[in-house]
């Protein structure tokens, strides 16, 4: 089945105002399945998926400032959901995390995995899986401070 489109955390909507569907042929839509797999692990609430309460971001269980110290918080956390959210990802590259705009957290990353197309393969040779891996970046807002305005 057919994931809906995703683009820096929003849905895609059409010239005409519908929801846009990932291009199932190709690379593209593996890259955008592991990029939808990466969000939806850093927008869950670690421990609230009942079948599999081992996934999610840990970052909002916590008690988080919007300081260098609760951005290092949620770079941490971010990386560890993505880690945990699925077998492909070989390596979180980079994760920062900047103020938002109304108390939001803006996270960007960047990650290398492997398609599932090279997963099943026995090969020995890891030189050779840095040729398969493929680079995926993407951004999104995250509720993670606590804000006290009202």
């Amino acid at each position: 089945m057919a994931d809906l489109k995703c683009q820096n955390g929003d849905l895609v909507a059409s010239k005409y105002g519908d929801l846009v569907l990932c291009d199932m042929s190709g690379d593209t839509y593996e890259d955008e399945d592991v990029i939808q797999t990466a969000n939806n692990s850093i927008l869950l609430r670690f421990g609230r998926n009942k079948y599999h309460n081992d996934l999610g971001n840990n970052i909002y269980n916590r008690r988080v400032k919007a300081s260098e110290t609760g951005l290092s918080m949620v770079v941490e956390e971010c990386e560890n959901a993505i880690l945990n959210g699925d077998s492909r990802i070989q390596e979180v590259i980079d994760v920062t995390a900047t103020t938002g705009e109304n108390g939001q957290c803006y996270v960007q990353y960047r990650l290398l995995y492997l398609p599932s197309q090279y997963e099943d393969l026995e090969d020995d040779d890891e030189e050779d899986d840095d040729n398969k891996t493929r680079e995926v970046f993407s951004s999104l807002y995250i509720d993670a401070f606590n804000n006290m305005e009202v």
